[in-house]
């Protein structure tokens, strides 16, 4: 069991008046009107250069989402059905590194029935030291593969923590066809694997929620 208490401010149990009831209401209330513009708006902005990794801020002046320690570095896709996609980068030294995987709508895949993240615990890094991310439509084998779950295009975001330095992930689309002689050497996995990967996410998904 964990917990966060707040060890400092002047008080942990404020009366709030009506007023300021009423005015965080309406911030809330404005904030959802809103949100259904900006994040469409800011996934625009990823689609006009296209497996490209950028921050918020490079195409916004935004700090949002900013997290200590390792600001998201995302980018668009849009992937046919007979084409292929390749994030590949080096994870630098650092308390923890994760990739996210979603649609248009910044909705992350399926994150217990389906391959739509993978993380410094997951992934099966290259004998280089390389993550090799394959984004096909098609379960191919690939070991850090990611389901498009029928999805045309979306997001990749990669995050560092605690890092020493931050590399800038490469994206190369190409056909389905010419993976094999692009990537000879990446890691693949058997059927049994690939479903053992999946029951160990399902898994760690009961676990988290209960259920």
């Amino acid at each position: 069991m964990a917990r966060i208490d707040c060890l400092d401010g002047d008080g942990h149990d404020p009366i709030l008046t009506v007023e300021q009831v009423g005015k965080r209401l309406k911030a809330t209330a404005e904030w959802v009107t809103v949100s259904t513009h900006y994040w469409a708006d800011m996934i625009d902005k990823w689609a006009k250069q296209p497996n490209t990794f950028l921050s918020y801020r490079q195409l916004n002046d935004n700090e949002i989402d900013a997290t200590p320690g390792g600001e998201p570095l995302i980018t668009y896709w849009e992937l046919p059905k007979d084409e292929a996609l390749v994030v590949r980068f080096t994870p630098p030294d650092c308390d923890y590194w994760a990739v996210e995987f979603g649609n248009y709508w910044w909705e992350t895949m399926d994150y217990r029935y389906r391959m739509s993240s993978t993380n410094c615990h997951m992934a099966q890094l290259e004998e280089n030291s390389e993550l090799l991310l394959v984004i096909t439509h098609e379960d191919l084998g690939y070991a850090n593969w990611l389901d498009p779950s029928g999805h045309s295009e979306g997001y990749v975001t990669v995050r560092y923590l605690g890092a020493d330095h931050y590399p800038i992930p490469t994206c190369h689309q190409m056909k389905v066809a010419e993976l094999d002689s692009f990537i000879p050497n990446a890691k693949k996995v058997t059927p049994e694997e690939r479903k053992a990967q999946l029951e160990d996410r399902r898994t760690g998904v009961i676990r988290r929620f209960k259920y």
